[in-house]
């Protein structure tokens, strides 16, 4: 997991040992730190992530706002399926690939639910695209500083990314 005091970095995540590295753009963090679930009466939000490839970085510039269709409780976030292929196909055209979603939890230090798990394999299953993992992001509710889990799924497994620090670039 993440703990960020500056918003104004990226935040950089090695890809389990393939010389890869996720970056989270400074407009991203932003995103997530403005739906954190701070208040009892808030819901869970989310969106969908958008990346560019200038391989060995992969770059998250776009994390999509909660749209009115999707799904959500205090406890629980599902991304509306049919909305979700009309923005990915949006951002496609701009020349940014769907790369996974992100969505609040209200914990501190936020873990993955057995909902959250699976619903990233069927995700991963059901899309067409040529992607090893899609990557899931959680956010915690601190009101200092952002907390983030990140983790890479497939159709079988989960594996969480460390952050390896951050950078000042853009």
């Amino acid at each position: 997991m993440l703990s960020l005091k500056r918003q104004k970095s990226n935040a950089v995540f090695p890809v389990l040992g393939s010389g890869q590295t996720l970056v989270f753009s400074p407009k991203v963090l932003k995103v997530f730190k403005t739906h954190r679930q701070i208040s009892r009466s808030q819901p869970e939000s989310g969106g969908l992530l958008f990346a560019k490839f200038d391989l060995p970085i992969i770059k998250i510039d776009i994390a999509t706002p909660p749209q009115l269709e999707d799904r959500k409780s205090r406890f629980f976030f599902v991304s509306n399926p049919d909305t979700r292929r009309t923005v990915v196909r949006r951002y496609f055209r701009k020349g940014l690939h769907f790369i996974g979603e992100w969505h609040t939890h209200p914990q501190s230090d936020p873990t993955p639910s057995g909902l959250d798990v699976n619903s990233m394999k069927d995700l991963f299953r059901q899309s067409e695209h040529e992607l090893n993992y899609f990557v899931m992001v959680i956010i915690g509710n601190r009101t200092g500083n952002l907390s983030l889990w990140v983790s890479l799924h497939d159709a079988n497994d989960m594996h969480q990314l460390h952050p390896c620090g951050s950078t000042g670039q853009s």
